[in-house]
């Protein structure tokens, strides 16, 4: 019994995080909780502070909206400090607002923030409880960009 429940929840780890799962639909993991995977386009983003600036305690972000399936899916907010110059060292959290719940994350990365992963911190409502990860696209030349979130112990 124990090691079936186990093989369910590691193949349904596994499908979502091979990107096998349709994007937006629910994976069963066991009665009541699902792995879901979200791509969402974050749009109309309005930035503030330098994202240039590599001075230590610096400040920016940037806040917008969500669509998934190109539908209007909530807004978004994110804000990111400058920790270290050399190596550029960030640390950046914030937040999804969409109709199913909200879903907090943070990150740290050592990139150019084009493209980074990060946790999900925690949620609401639907989200309540999940936890995953997600990754972080390019934002493209008319500032959109896409974000895929992998989700388990989401609410059915």
């Amino acid at each position: 019994m124990h090691k079936a429940k186990s093989s369910r929840i590691a193949i349904a780890a596994v499908l979502a995080l091979g990107g096998l799962a349709a994007v937006g639909s629910p994976v069963q993991a066991d009665g009541h909780k699902k792995t879901v995977v979200l791509t969402l386009t974050l749009t109309n983003e309005n930035s503030y502070g330098n994202t240039a600036d590599n001075t230590p305690g610096s400040f920016f972000g940037a806040t917008g909206t969500v669509e998934k399936d190109g539908e209007s899916y909530g807004s978004y907010v994110n804000a990111c400090q400058v920790e270290s110059a050399t190596p550029r060292r960030l640390m950046c959290m914030g937040g999804f607002r969409t109709p199913d719940g909200q879903i907090g994350y943070k990150a740290i990365t050592e990139v150019n923030f084009q493209t980074f992963p990060a946790e999900v911190t925690g949620g609401t409502q639907r989200f309540r409880n999940a936890s995953g990860d997600m990754q972080f696209g390019p934002t493209s030349s008319n500032r959109v960009r896409q974000v895929t979130i992998y989700l388990s112990g989401v609410k059915g």
